[in-house]
């Protein structure tokens, strides 16, 4: 969890030691990605413009090592105010 997510290096970073770790050809990454990392794995913004290129640079490097996100599959949530946080109780189990 990245609270000031900025323009989304750290989370690539992250995402990037995640995607070294997969088996490779298993046929169970896209399973993985879905069940554990995008669950598990996401930041918070504030301001708009970080926002929008940390939102377009976490889609792309998805997209790039072979998944294609869903509509609503969200790594990166934009936060107006912290009481916007209870967006966090399905992933707080």
């Amino acid at each position: 969890m990245d609270f000031a997510t900025g323009t989304g290096t750290f989370l690539a970073e992250v995402l990037q030691q995640i995607f070294d770790k997969l088996p490779k050809d298993s046929g169970k990454k896209d399973l993985i990605i879905k069940e554990h990392v995008l669950k598990n794995v996401f930041g918070f913004e504030y301001l708009i413009a970080p926002y929008t290129i940390a939102h377009l640079k976490l889609s792309q490097y998805l997209k790039d090592n072979g998944y294609e996100r869903k509509v609503k599959e969200r790594v990166l949530y934009l936060l107006k105010e912290f009481s916007s946080l209870k967006i966090l109780k399905p992933h707080l189990k």
